[in-house]
């Protein structure tokens, strides 16, 4: 079982300290999508939610894709039934 820890609602910065030039640049090189949320800003949160306190084994996740029958079809992530 995954442990979970609550983050509470409330107000963080994140991003990138980079500029929007360097960021494009090392994304297009990498060939991955640039998002401008990559830059720095600050986020808001309405209200608390759990996140898991480690990264998620390959077993896990193949558990929730049992559980949720989930499939990814051309870079989008699709759940058959509801979660």
């Amino acid at each position: 079982m995954m442990k979970l820890a609550y983050i509470p609602a409330g107000e963080f910065i994140m991003g990138n300290r980079l500029t929007e030039e360097e960021i494009i640049q090392r994304f297009e090189k990498n060939q991955c999508g640039y998002d401008s949320g990559h830059l720095v800003h600050q986020v808001q949160l309405s209200r608390g939610f759990f996140m898991g306190e480690t990264d998620v084994t390959r077993g896990q996740f193949a558990e929730f894709i049992n559980q949720t029958h989930y499939v990814k079809c051309e870079n989008k992530h699709i759940f058959l039934f509801p979660v």
